[in-house]
């Protein structure tokens, strides 16, 4: 009886250790239990080099400026000049409104004085040095001008060559210098504003106002100064007027102090009850200008394969790549592997996993010196999307950035930097397959697609060049 127990014992104890030992094995072989014992069916991994020097991929560069650039949720301002890039400069035209008043009942009333006025910014996102100052105008645009302009253009759809020259006044109603080198810079929330002539007209027109206030105005650099650009949430950006009122009896002394915030960008507008009234249209245009000559893209050349990928944000350069009929040829030896060389050839090919791997470097991952490779990461965007009409903003089936906001998760198409190995990992199994159906079915190619900065962040400020390109995949024959 008690042998009995002992060898019950033992049959437990290795059941139990071969139990946790089968759980750690690893099968990279997505799907490889599935397998019928017939080979009916049979799994396998290739990785195809795609770029650069490769006939399965074509590339050349594309120059596009017909990226949509209003009503973005951000304004843009500044310059800089990239040794690759070339010079960009950016300015930013915006709405505004009535956000709050300290005085709701009286407004400023006649015997108000005015004190100053501050641009108030939340910065989100800036490159270059933040301690070079930089001198910058804002002109008003009249709000019937504006007006005017959004009735012939009800779809509020502006592009970054947008030229506002005509609309402007011919004086800027106030200046200022951000950074100013010394005190304010990224995290600087409030900046002071000098008015001109023109700038005291507005103000007493904002001051005379009690029922809220509507204008437009276009932030742009004041001269040809270059060092750094910053990006401001419009949801916190905006402008604060302060005044006073003496006392009547004694006009040396303040009586009150009276503030008023108008607002570039509002969510929605509520009422006394905090009840929802109606949401805010105010539009905003961001403007940019390029000058590619000192940068060492030859835009000469853009019909010409290039050695690197430029990737740029701002509707600026991007690569357009095309997957040729050589790929397609090349994944259709695929169907002639047949480990038994015997019985029907597969007829079918699926694919598990198709990966586009984007390299910044063309180092072997496993050797890169976390050191080196910091700034260019830190430099580089922090994901990219791939589209089939990059003007439009048209993504390939596996990167619908709509529906990925609307459930907030990341989807599989991925397309996020990946700091350990210096590359950026795009699934793109849906395309492919789409793209390798039309193939087996003798139906023309259109394997054009372009490799850009992420759709909700397509005017960031960072760039990525890419070394190289290489297709993984992992697939499933079928008889």
């Amino acid at each position: 009886m008690a042998r009995s127990k002992i060898i019950i014992s033992l049959l437990i104890a290795a059941g139990i250790v071969s139990a946790f030992f089968s759980c750690t094995r690893v099968d990279d072989r997505l799907g490889a239990g599935l397998e019928p014992d017939s080979e009916q069916m049979q799994i396998g991994t290739a990785r195809y080099a795609l770029f650069p020097n490769s006939t399965l991929m074509r590339a050349r560069l594309h120059q596009q400026d017909s990226v949509r650039s209003s009503n973005l949720g951000r304004g843009y301002f500044g310059a800089t000049t990239d040794p690759v890039f070339g010079t960009r400069r950016a300015g930013f035209i915006s709405q505004f409104h009535t956000a709050a008043l300290s005085d709701v009942e009286n407004g400023f009333g006649a015997d108000a004085v005015f004190d100053s006025m501050q641009l108030k910014l939340f910065i989100k996102e800036h490159v270059g040095d933040t301690l070079q100052p930089m001198h910058y105008n804002i002109h008003e645009i009249p709000a019937a001008v504006m007006n005017d302009l959004l009735a012939a253009h009800p779809d509020t759809l502006f592009y970054p060559t947008f030229d506002p020259s005509t609309l402007l006044s011919s004086l800027p109603a106030f200046t200022f210098t951000f950074p100013d080198g010394s005190t304010t810079g990224p995290y600087t929330e409030y900046i002071t504003l000098h008015p001109t002539d023109t700038g005291r007209e507005l103000i007493d027109r904002l001051m005379s106002d009690d029922a809220g206030s509507r204008g437009c105005l276009y932030i742009s650099l004041a001269d040809g100064g270059e060092g750094n650009m910053f990006a401001t949430d419009l949801l916190g950006t905006g402008v604060m007027l302060y005044a006073h009122r003496n006392d009547p009896e004694d006009p040396t002394l303040v009586r009150d102090t009276l503030t008023a915030s108008y607002a570039f960008l509002t969510d929605e507008e509520t009422d006394e009850e905090g009840e929802t009234v109606k949401k805010r249209t105010d539009a905003s245009i961001n403007v940019v200008q390029r000058d590619y000559a000192p940068g060492s893209i030859d835009m000469n050349l853009v019909a010409s394969p290039p050695t690197q990928l430029y990737i740029d944000g701002m509707s600026g350069v991007v690569p357009q790549l095309t997957f040729t009929e050589e790929l397609f040829a090349e994944l259709a030896t695929l169907l002639d592997t047949d480990p038994a060389n015997e019985g029907s050839p597969y007829t079918s090919l699926a694919f598990n996993r198709a990966q586009l791997i984007v390299y910044l470097d063309d180092t072997d991952w496993t050797q890169l010196d976390p050191v080196s490779v910091t700034s260019l990461l830190d430099g580089s965007m922090l994901r990219l999307g791939l589209y089939t009409d990059y003007h439009k903003m048209i993504a390939v089936a596996d990167y619908d950035y709509l529906y990925e906001k609307v459930i907030n998760t990341d989807l599989p198409f991925g397309g996020h930097l990946n700091r350990s190995r210096a590359c950026y990992l795009l699934d793109i199994s849906r395309h492919l397959q789409s793209l390798w159906n039309d193939y087996r079915d003798g139906k023309p190619i259109d394997g054009t697609v372009y490799l850009g900065p992420e759709a909700f962040n397509a005017y960031g400020l960072k760039r990525t060049v890419a070394k190289s390109v290489e297709l993984d995949v992992v697939y499933t024959l079928i008889k």
